[in-house]
């Protein structure tokens, strides 16, 4: 498969989006990028991130706009003032995973971990429930000691690990101790020292808080990327640098598809670290790597 050719900007100028560096600030900042010359701004994720993510990578929910940095108004405000400026809008995407750290934040796994492997979203992590109910490293070393200090929330609807929440499944919560309770969920809370030999999910790296998500399945795939595709749709990114392909279980296919869903007329580059002599594999329809 040959190449793409789509133009790559001049230049390209990266801000990292964080609550203290927000969409606002980026548009002020545009006169100054503006006289530097920069073809184009190239944006860290703008995705919903973990609470006070500083980097952006932790998406918790991939269907909406990060609000901290400023929501979907404060986005658009962004792009019809790069647009005005005549430059370029590049924006980095995390298809590998989404961040697990606080349950609650992430919609999907909140659900998993309330329903088991009948939630809507199960099939959207790689989990391996023949294995048993989902183990969760986030107690302290002693485990046992830390398994009595679970208390349940007063509705008896949460799991409470000191400022650590997680769902009760419905009818398991009416009677017993939080111990009990425990005991007949989809999911084991145990020690953060048990998580790289029992891991029963597949994950970033040896990072327990960053669950991967099945991008190879197509209905993963468009549920995790019909936001993006839809700012691809209405014009209002000219690129995107895809993060850590590495980590996929089929960068190549992910990347055939991607470039399928927004065209050939856009910049495609892949974070692939490359060794010495290695090449991008000629199959990949990406302009290059970052």
């Amino acid at each position: 498969m040959n190449r793409s050719h789509s133009p790559a900007p001049s230049s390209t100028y990266r801000l990292q989006f964080s609550k203290d560096t927000t969409f606002a600030d980026a548009v002020g900042l545009l006169p100054y990028l503006d006289a530097l010359g920069v073809g184009a701004l190239y944006a860290s994720p703008l995705l919903e991130a973990g609470a006070g993510s500083n980097h952006g990578y932790d998406v918790v929910d991939p269907t909406r706009v990060s609000a901290e940095r400023g929501g979907e108004e404060g986005r658009r405000a962004l792009v019809a003032a790069v647009r005005e400026r005549g430059l370029g809008f590049v924006v980095d995407i995390v298809p590998n995973h989404v961040g697990v750290d606080i349950p609650q934040a992430n919609p999907w796994w909140w659900d998993v971990l309330a329903h088991g492997r009948t939630s809507e979203h199960a099939g959207t992590f790689d989990i391996d429930w023949d294995a048993g109910p989902l183990l969760l490293p986030v107690l302290d070393a002693n485990e046992e000691k830390a398994l009595s200090e679970l208390a349940l929330s007063d509705d008896r609807t949460q799991l409470r690990y000191y400022e650590r929440a997680f769902p009760v499944a419905p009818g398991t919560g009416d009677t017993g101790t939080a111990q009990e309770v425990h005991e007949r969920q989809h999911y084991r809370l145990v020690s953060w020292k048990r998580g790289a030999a029992e891991l029963t999910y597949r994950r970033f790296f040896d990072i327990s808080t960053l669950a991967a998500v099945r991008v190879e399945l197509p209905e993963i795939f468009e549920k995790t990327h019909r936001e993006i595709l839809r700012w691809v749709a209405a014009g209002e990114i000219d690129g995107i640098r895809v993060d850590h392909p590495d980590g996929l279980s089929d960068p190549g296919g992910y990347v055939r598809r991607l470039r399928a869903a927004i065209g050939p007329n856009r910049w495609l580059l892949v974070e692939k670290i490359l060794g010495v002599g290695e090449e991008l594999p000629a199959s990949w329809p990406v302009n290059g790597t970052s």
